[in-house]
């Protein structure tokens, strides 16, 4: 019996799941990806703790960021009603924006799983294909062949095999079955796979021959695209040498080269050699320099991983899965390059 909680908790999830982020259709397409990936539909309960989790972390960032917010929205206002209400959008937009955050993450992960799921599947098709002609070759009738085709270790595809003779058993016809396993997935190697099978079986002719010719398509397909990918694949490298770390690199030479100048105008100023005046350079340079820096970086970042997923042929989302890690190793590398080239260049001067 379902407790009075836990429809509440569905309600909540229900009304907090949105169905469009920035034009982004979120709700058919999470569905769409947890149903293929989980065999069952989403529990709405999740977006709650999804929610409860972006609105702890908004909490963190509103307080850790509220003397700047003051600063810049608050300060000049005089009357407290204005001030509290400001201060309450504000929270609500970095909550809005964690929570949006949140719930791409959630949906990235759930798609590449499936994109693993069917990238397992079109790997051991050729193999399956080359089993399923031998035993068709040996009597078997398809329905059995099928789930007698699949090694062990060929999970992904064993899992659906098993699903489908389970249809079948329930009363379902293998076409039928086949059916429902070609529009679970969006992948055209597993759709048209499935299409020729369904319609050899419509025809009633001998499957052995037609099941041959698409298992040597398909090692050809294979071989054509693994080409494609290790030319593609050097671009794809390049551009993570640019954004990973010829870009703090690059950033960190020109805080040296400043903090260098500056050190340099501190010497010339205290020695005053003949009629040269020099000034000292004035320190918030150096911190607009390294604020730039860091969100130029960021950017790069971003950009480059945006670049990597269209070359790799993926939806652009995927590449939200990498950005975070992207970002913290290029920031990381230039704090640690800057400061070793600061200190070694001041100990020259």
């Amino acid at each position: 019996m379902v407790s009075k909680n836990s429809l509440s908790f569905k309600k909540i999830g229900k009304i907090l799941m949105p169905e469009k982020i920035l034009g982004f259709e979120y709700t058919k397409k999470l569905n769409n990806s947890f149903e293929r990936v989980s065999h069952n539909r989403l529990h709405t309960q999740i977006i709650v703790y999804l929610f409860s989790i972006s609105f702890f972390i908004s909490m963190i960032l509103y307080f850790l960021f509220f003397d700047i917010m003051y600063y810049i929205f608050i300060g000049f206002m005089t009357s407290g009603m204005n001030q509290f209400a400001t201060l309450s959008i504000l929270f609500f937009i970095i909550n809005l924006f964690v929570y949006w955050i949140i719930l791409l993450f959630f949906f990235v992960h759930y798609d590449g799983k499936l994109a693993a799921y069917e990238e397992a599947i079109e790997k051991n098709l050729p193999d399956f294909l080359d089993n399923l002609v031998s035993n068709l070759k040996g009597g078997f009738v398809l329905e059995k062949a099928l789930l007698k085709s699949v090694r062990d270790d060929q999970k992904e595809l064993l899992e659906e095999m098993t699903l489908i003779n389970e249809k079948i058993m329930a009363g379902a016809s293998v076409i039928s079955a086949l059916e429902d396993m070609q529009s679970r997935f969006n992948s055209p190697v597993i759709g048209r796979t499935m299409f020729l099978i369904i319609e050899g079986l419509k025809g009633g002719g001998n499957m052995a021959s037609p099941l041959q010719r698409i298992s040597d398509n398909l090692k050809r397909i294979y071989m054509l695209n693994d080409e494609v990918k290790s030319n593609v694949g050097g671009f794809s490298v390049i551009i993570k040498m640019i954004g990973g770390f010829v870009s703090p690199a690059l950033f960190a030479l020109a805080i040296t080269l400043l903090v260098f100048i500056g050190d340099l105008l501190v010497v010339l100023s205290k020695s005053q050699v003949g009629s040269l005046s020099v000034s000292e350079l004035p320190i918030e340079y150096i911190s607009y320099l390294t604020t730039f820096s860091y969100s130029m970086i960021v950017l790069v970042s971003v950009f480059s991983n945006l670049i990597i997923a269209q070359l790799n042929g993926d939806e652009f989302y995927r590449a939200l899965k990498s950005m975070p890690v992207t970002i913290i190793i290029s920031c990381a590398l230039y704090y640690f390059m800057s400061q070793a080239l600061i200190g070694y260049f001041s100990g020259i001067i």
